[in-house]
């Protein structure tokens, strides 16, 4: 008895034969664009920095959980990275994309692992002058819908800066604390901005 094939497998199978068979660079660039994708719609603050309103009304999530991950998901690209995009067969300008992939990639697992050694809140760019510098400087207001998210990321900040305390916490009880000299300033920022003169 001949078996019967529905015309749409029939058609999908013989298109799948037809294509041509990517290349290992096509692939890497295909991996690379996707892994960048992955990894942006994690980041709200870095969209609006590229001119993204996708998640326009949010602040980067700063838990631990969040972090870790993360983390899981660049450990996956990377081992995919690896085990999937044969490097010999790549041009020289995807090798190159491959080999910096690699190590941003491995640079991410090492900061992950060494995230509580550092000091959220700093004279430099800490988080009580970059939430300003942030908002005046990347938060467009064009339309109603960019004002409400304005407002709304206005709300968020009390959960931002809560979860910035609770990574205090932890570092604090790791031993992990900014020089006096550093809260000195940190505070000249806050004031200032509490003042109505951010810069």
């Amino acid at each position: 008895m001949t078996r019967f094939v529905p015309l749409s497998v029939f058609l999908a199978t013989a298109a799948a034969q037809a294509a041509p068979a990517q290349t290992a660079t096509e692939r890497a660039h295909t991996f690379f664009e996707q892994a960048f994708q992955e990894r942006l719609a994690r980041d709200p603050m870095r969209q609006t920095e590229m001119g993204i309103k996708d998640d326009y009304g949010l602040w980067n999530d700063l838990t631990d959980a969040h972090a870790t991950e993360t983390a899981g998901i660049i450990e996956r690209q990377l081992s995919t990275l690896r085990r999937e995009i044969p490097y010999d067969e790549l041009d020289d300008d995807t090798r190159l994309s491959y080999d910096l992939f690699a190590l941003d990639a491995q640079r991410e697992l090492d900061r992950h692992t060494w995230r509580f050694h550092t000091y959220p809140i700093n004279q430099l760019y800490g988080w009580q002058s970059r939430i300003p510098g942030f908002l005046i400087g990347y938060h467009a207001v064009q339309s109603v819908s960019d004002a409400e998210a304005y407002v709304q990321r206005i709300h968020g900040i009390r959960d931002l800066l809560a979860q910035v305390v609770d990574g205090l916490g932890v570092r604090a009880r790791r031993g992990v604390v900014a020089p006096a000299i550093v809260f000195t300033k940190a505070i000249a920022d806050c004031r200032n901005v509490l003042s109505g003169r951010p810069l």
